[in-house]
């Protein structure tokens, strides 16, 4: 916008202490708003994947228009309004959704009163269908010490597999784009947005546990072809980057939507588990799918961080397959091989008859 001085630059923050401190102070409020997600995606039952998805391919059209059309990306005030913009949109949300309701009026009030009788009814129908289709809507919901460390293990394993395929793709990109190839990088985000624009309908069209179980199976396969061919990745072969991007854009979403639903199965399977004692102690399940939230996001800073250190491009071709075999086994044994664990409404129905 024209910063006279610091234009091209504010020296004052070219300090990486302070650049850290700057990004810990915009991440923070960020805790609170995940927060509600959080709770949502335990109360409902269902992973938060569709929705990333819906982002990510948002992303990649923006990407691609940055690409083609550089002169936009002079564009300061588009810039600073794409990145403000999102989080303006979540504090209005915010404010409408706590800001008082008109219903609470006296006539809506003694309407409230009268109907009583009849919402009392339909509540009671509705925890009927609830306990029908196994659904538990209980925001009080903890779990056992027992079930939540069997939770951690599972999902410190997730889609650890899959991330260090990530990250090797990530880093040939990088070195090709260093090297100016804007072809490249046209091409990832195109098999991005491509690819999981059909994730996205698959996902939303087949999300019965069985077909989250074979999601599962074929996300286990694609990483074990990205890991076992990952040293044909090279960048001047546009062709094999776009098949392996498209194979884990397309599968990556579905196998990680696999894995939430098998996890959030095992919180809600017998109302968190047992507990040894009447007096042991529980944890909220709002609070244990958190642990979830926070090993997700440490996956790929930390596979990227162990194949710089090591100074490889690529992990074993043996590991990742290894690592996402794992989580499909869990899967299928939490999904299809457990019989109480499915708790979906056609498993509910499967077993009545």
């Amino acid at each position: 916008f024209g910063l006279g001085p610091f234009e091209g630059g504010l020296p004052f923050i070219s300090s990486s202490a302070l650049a850290m401190i700057l990004q810990l102070l915009s991440e923070l409020p960020r805790i609170f708003v995940i927060q509600v997600g959080t709770a949502f995606v335990v109360s409902s039952n269902r992973s938060p994947v569709r929705y990333q998805i819906l982002a990510w391919i948002s992303v990649m059209l923006a990407s691609v228009a940055l690409t083609q059309l550089p002169s936009l990306r002079e564009q300061r005030l588009l810039i600073v309004s794409i990145g403000v913009l999102p989080r303006l949109l979540i504090v209005l949300m915010f404010w409408i959704h706590c800001s008082p309701s008109q219903d609470a009026t006296p006539e809506a009030m003694s309407k409230l009163s009268s109907s009583g009788g009849q919402s009392e009814k339909k509540k009671g129908e509705n925890e009927n269908q609830d306990q029908d289709s196994g659904e538990e809507f209980d925001e009080s919901l903890t779990v056992s010490l027992s079930r939540t460390g069997r939770f951690a293990l599972h999902a410190a394993n997730g889609t650890l597999g899959e991330a260090l395929n990530d990250m090797a793709t990530d880093l040939a990109t990088r070195s090709a784009l260093a090297q100016g190839d804007t072809k490249l990088l046209l091409a990832y985000n195109v098999a991005v947005a491509s690819s999981m624009a059909l994730g996205y309908l698959s996902e939303v069209w087949a999300s019965s546990s069985k077909a989250r179980a074979g999601f599962a199976v074929l996300w286990g396969l694609a990483q074990g072809f990205r890991g076992g061919f990952m040293h044909l990745l090279a960048p001047d072969r546009l062709w094999i980057l776009f098949i392996f991007v498209f194979l884990d854009k397309f599968s990556g979403p579905l196998g990680q939507a696999a894995v939430d639903t098998a996890l959030l199965t095992l919180i809600r399977r017998n109302g968190g588990g047992k507990p040894a004692t009447s007096s042991s102690y529980r944890l909220p399940a709002n609070g244990v799918w958190t642990l979830r939230t926070t090993l997700e996001r440490l996956e790929r800073p930390m596979c990227q961080l162990i194949l710089l250190t090591f100074h490889v491009s690529s992990a074993p071709g043996w590991l990742p397959g290894l690592l996402a075999s794992t989580s499909v086994l869990f899967v299928l044994h939490t999904l299809v091989w457990t019989d109480d664990s499915l708790d979906s409404p056609e498993a509910s129905h499967v077993k009545a008859e």
